[in-house]
């Protein structure tokens, strides 16, 4: 009797650990955490949010062929993201020095921010690559208001800046009165395999049940 009580108790303890949703979804807030830059400048993002659409990216490694596209594919749209008051943000697990080195070698007009302790990939609940300490390709772009508006779990290298810019024109087309549950299949629309039941479960997540408000601790957000 004892042991089927410790069981139950050891049960209801694992239950309680499990976060309430486990990835960022259009409609949540976004985290508030403290971060330092390549220049070693701290930064609060809930500051940085506040100034207009903050596009937060995360990928592997600095120098690796499909991250040096990517990056320069935000470089070379950097004026046309500037116009929509976009402000980029890259986070990887690599040291602030390599950052450093790759961002002066690609002339990057943008932030990049270490994350080696993994603060700020379990703040966006971004996984790592399997069997790597790289974090995957995914990226998030936060309004004014600090909410998440668009979700990509598979970003394209190639295309980083072309789909930021095609999902910030749709929700200023909508004049920020896009219901969640709308906004959230605008977010999936052009992703394909990646938001399908089978990916999201691959990934350790339940598909979307419903928006943020049916579940009020998907309000409660990881904060430092």
């Amino acid at each position: 009797m004892h042991t089927r009580h410790l069981f139950s108790a050891c049960l209801i303890l694992s239950l309680l650990a499990v976060p309430a949703f486990a990835w960022l979804r259009p409609g949540n807030p976004a985290p508030d955490i403290t971060v330092i830059t390549d220049a070693g400048i701290k930064l609060r993002l809930s500051e940085l949010y506040a100034a207009g659409n903050t596009l937060v990216y995360f990928f592997p490694q600095a120098g690796s062929p499909d991250c040096t596209t990517e990056a320069c594919n935000l470089r070379d749209n950097f004026e046309a993201l500037g116009k929509l008051d976009v402000t980029i943000i890259g986070v990887s697990h690599d040291s602030r020095e390599a950052q450093k080195v790759f961002k002066e070698k690609n002339q990057l007009p943008f932030s990049l921010v270490s994350d080696q302790d993994g603060a700020v990939s379990k703040a966006f609940f971004v996984p790592n690559l399997g069997g790597t300490n790289q974090a995957k390709r995914q990226s998030f772009i936060i309004n004014q208001a600090g909410i998440v508006v668009w979700c990509d779990y598979k970003s394209s290298a190639k295309t980083m800046a072309q789909d930021a810019l095609r999902a910030i024109a749709r929700v200023r087309s909508s004049q920020g009165n896009i219901p969640l549950d709308k906004l959230r299949a605008e977010s999936y629309k052009d992703q394909d395999e990646r938001t399908s039941v089978d990916y999201q479960r691959a990934r350790g997540a339940e598909p979307y049940a419903g928006p943020p408000a049916d579940n009020p601790a998907n309000r409660q957000m990881p904060k430092n």
